[in-house]
This record gives C-alpha cells, sequence and structure tokens, in this order.
C-alpha cells in the first residue's frame, strides 16, 4: 500500500526510504519486543557482493532476485509497520509498486531517495548494497518503451466492398458504386443536419447500366482524422436486393446517423455485389 505524503512522512522520521515483501516480511516484533531500529541485529546479515546486472537483463528480474532481499534484510525492521516507518510497497505487487512510491528516479541513482537519504534510525546501505540498487535503477532506465501499435480502423462489418468517402451536404446526395464494380449504380438519399446528427431519407440504390445483385449494405461515417466507424446496429445484415438495370430499389426510409461531424463524410460497404 503506497503512503501519500511519501517524503515528507521519510524526513520526519529519518529513514532511508525502503520496504518490500520477502522471507519474514509482516513478521516484525511489536512492542516491548520490537528492539532498536538501529541495532545490527534486526537487519541480519548483509547479503555478499554481486556481480552488475548485464545490459539486457530483465529490470523486473534483477529486481526480485537481488534488491528485494536487500530491502527485506535492511528496512523489513521498520518499513514493513506503518505504525513505525510509512510503507511503500504493495505485498501484491512489490516490483511495479516500488517503482511507482517515488523513492526511485528510474535511470538516475543519484536522484533516487532510496539511495540519497543515507544513514538514519535504521541500517545503512553498505558500498556493495548501494551499488547493487544503484546498478538496478540504471538498468530500469535503459529498457527502451515498448512501440504501441499505431490504431487500426475497426472492422467493417461484412465490407469486402467499400466505396470512397465522400462529403454530405443538405438535401440529395449520390454514391457513386463505379469504383467497386457496379457500373452507372448509384446510392441516393436526402440529408438533413439535426440535433442528433444527420438524419438521411428514402435512400435508394440506382441499378445502373446492367442491374445489380448486393448483400450486406454497411453505412460508414469516417471523421475529420480519417477514422471510420460503421454503423453500430448493422442493421443492413441480413439485407439482400437485386436491382435492375435502370430500376430502383429502397435500402431504407430513414436512418440516423448519430453525432456525425460537421466535417465527417460517408461511405457504404457491401458484403458481395455483381451485377445482372
Amino acid at each position: 500500500m503506497l503512503i501519500a505524503g511519501l517524503t515528507a512522512g521519510l524526513a520526519g522520521l529519518g529513514c532511508q526510504a525502503a520496504t518490500a515483501t520477502g522471507p519474514g516480511w509482516g513478521d516484525v516484533p511489536k512492542g516491548d519486543d520490537a528492539g532498536d531500529p538501529g541495532d545490527p541485529g534486526d537487519a541480519g546479515e548483509p547479503p555478499g557482493p554481486v556481480e552488475p546486472a548485464p545490459e539486457d537483463a530483465d529490470p523486473e528480474q534483477v529486481f526480485l532476485e537481488e534488491v528485494l532481499p536487500l530491502l527485506d534484510d535492511r528496512c523489513n525492521g521498520c518499513h514493513a509497520d506503518a505504525a513505525r516507518a510509512p510503507v511503500f510497497i504493495d505485498l501484491d505487487y512489490p516490483y511495479v509498486s516500488f517503482l511507482e512510491s517515488g523513492v526511485v528516479v528510474v535511470g538516475d541513482p543519484a536522484e533516487s531517495t532510496i539511495l540519497t537519504w543515507g544513514a538514519h534510525r535504521g541500517p545503512a546501505w553498505e558500498a556493495d548494497e548501494e551499488a547493487i540498487v544503484a546498478d538496478w535503477i540504471t538498468l530500469e532506465g535503459a529498457v527502451e518503451p515498448e512501440e504501441e501499435d499505431p490504431p487500426v480502423d475497426p472492422p467493417v462489418p461484412g465490407g469486402d466492398y467499400e466505396t470512397s468517402p465522400q462529403a454530405i451536404v443538405e438535401g440529395d446526395n449520390v454514391v457513386e458504386l463505379d469504383d467497386i464494380g457496379l457500373p452507372g449504380a448509384e446510392l441516393r438519399f436526402l440529408a438533413q443536419r439535426v440535433a442528433l446528427g444527420m438524419h438521411m431519407s428514402r435512400i435508394t440504390l440506382y441499378g445502373g447500366d446492367d442491374g445489380l445483385s448486393v448483400t450486406h449494405p454497411t453505412i460508414i461515417t469516417h471523421d475529420g482524422d480519417g477514422v471510420r466507424y460503421p454503423d453500430p446496429d448493422d442493421r443492413f445484415e441480413a439485407l439482400e436486393l437485386v436491382v435492375p438495370a435502370a430500376g430502383t430499389a429502397i435500402l431504407a426510409e430513414n436512418n440516423l446517423l448519430v453525432d456525425f461531424p460537421l466535417d465527417g463524410e460517408l461511405s457504404i460497404s457491401f458484403a458481395s455485389r455483381s451485377t445482372l
């Protein structure tokens, strides 16, 4: 559990910042049996020197195997008990909670309170112990952050054939279907800006030169950044339409594009399409 005001608490207690889980952590003697925090007997024998971790070492593994035992050995006497000193490691997540506790400046041992506080009421670091902790802090700073994958457009439900996006105007609109292999075919509708977005009415397919057969139409909104938003209700999922040459068929009488942006565009996709 992280303690608010950690730095102030440390200054008031004059304690070196550290605590951890480990053998015996939480079994700190209480009351008259607690003993003197400065008594070396509370800390036990410090571990021997450890070779610096290689540059490609896993910082979390180094922390758990090398740093955490030192924290347990040196700091358990005070910092396992919030009544005696600040506790700043979550017992369930020791690695992450210690990094977020405020006593470590990743990559900069000289600015990390865990090392700079020096001698205090509890046992101070031995030189070899301090080197181990400093080496781990430096190693943490050398880890390259993982690159996030670029955003991916949401999948278009059933949309194997999609028209190019185009701006919508108040009144009559025509979306040509030539670029998806339906020569002369069009999607026609009336558009009106309303408080909730863009209202479409009389959404009609025109059969064009050869007539057409389509399945699963999907209306897709595109925002000003080019991100596309397929109809979340996928209301035409089961729809199949056959339109003769120069004929028409109503796709829908009404459709509302909720939160349609002022600079938005529209496209339509079909799961399948063919001429007659």
